[in-house]
């Protein structure tokens, strides 16, 4: 008698914990799926490796000829130690350097020389457009995603330690929560500036026409004619659910780091959001969207197809909205554990 409400009293512990928690977070074979999700984190660590390496030998000409045709007048904080020396020579060997420690990072990402290499020097090439007063928003994402994975554990692959695997994860997941931290910030602050206006009655973000403002101040100051910004200009009502729809995706994904489910929904939508700024606004986020596709398109935690009509029920803030309706209806897809706690 004893045993059986023993047992039942665990039966309905892991329905409430799977409730509350989001599901079984590894399912019935725990170390397996870390292992999983630890090869794939492995796998996306060299991906990062392997395109920054690329993005630094394309940049390449940009940097050398940037400070061929106009030396920095006062190098930032991170060239200081170069002011005197043959400016020219220095990025180029900077930029050489950066290239081959994220080459050479690529080849054996377990070397903490060259994950450090790399991250100094992607900090020191992001420094020459910033001596030359510019600001290249390329280089941002990618200095702290470097800074940060030179913080995974030491590991000897497959033969790795259960510890090591799971802080290699708890790594690479704190990759992705910073990234969309950065949105979020984005989004606060549109949020924000919108509030702002409504306290003071005038038009702001949660307008109809805030878009339509926003990309026609941006065409007459830089005197421009984006594909698709025209003709949202005059018809400014087609991008008010748009507009909303960014602010929320933005100032919510921070919690999308903590529900894996929604990685790749976010990944994607954000996608194309800077699709849509390039249409609508001609500004190009390409690392971006790279930086995208390796740490949330190929989140190593994301466990099922995000396709599904489920993965609403996870949305920040408008999921428990979506749950609460569909229990009022009955239709909830664990209406049947939702009884289950009746008892508890």
């Amino acid at each position: 008698c004893l045993s059986r409400g023993l047992g039942d009293v665990y039966k309905r512990q892991r329905t409430l914990r799977g409730l509350l928690g989001g599901g079984d977070r590894f399912g019935s074979q725990p170390f397996e799926k870390l292992s999983k999700a630890y090869r794939l984190a492995h796998q996306n660590v060299r991906y990062f490796y392997l395109a920054s390496a690329l993005y630094v030998w394309l940049i390449l000409p940009d940097l050398h000829d940037s400070v061929l045709f106009e030396p920095p007048l006062e190098l930032a904080w991170p060239l200081k130690w170069a002011a005197g020396l043959p400016i020219l020579a220095v990025i180029d060997i900077i930029s050489v350097a950066c290239a081959t420690f994220a080459a050479l990072a690529f080849w054996k990402p377990e070397s903490l020389v060259w994950r450090v290499g790399f991250a100094i020097t992607i900090l020191l090439c992001a420094a020459v457009p910033v001596s030359l007063g510019a600001i290249n928003h390329g280089f941002h994402e990618w200095i702290w995603i470097a800074f940060i994975f030179v913080f995974l554990p030491a590991t000897d692959g497959e033969h790795a330690g259960r510890w090591s695997k799971l802080s290699y994860c708890l790594t690479f997941g704190a990759a992705q929560a910073l990234i969309l931290m950065f949105y979020t910030m984005a989004g606060f602050w549109k949020a924000f500036a919108g509030f702002m206006s409504l306290a003071k009655g005038i038009p702001g973000n949660f307008s109809p026409d805030a878009l339509g403002w926003t990309l026609a101040d941006r065409m007459a100051q830089t005197n421009t004619q984006p594909l698709l910004g025209p003709f949202l200009v005059e018809n400014s009502m087609l991008a008010w659910p748009m507009f909303l729809g960014v602010i929320y995706a933005q100032l919510v994904a921070i919690a999308v780091a903590f529900r894996p489910s929604l990685h790749q929904a976010w990944g994607w939508f954000l996608i194309v959001f800077h699709t849509g700024t390039f249409l609508l606004m001609e500004i190009a986020f390409p690392t971006h969207i790279v930086i995208l596709l390796i740490l949330m398109i190929a989140s190593p935690f994301q466990r099922e197809p995000w396709f599904r009509w489920n993965t609403l029920l996870h949305l920040p803030l408008l999921g428990r909205i979506l749950t609460s309706l569909l229990e009022q209806r009955g239709t909830h897809p664990n209406q049947e554990k939702l009884h289950a706690l009746s008892d508890i």
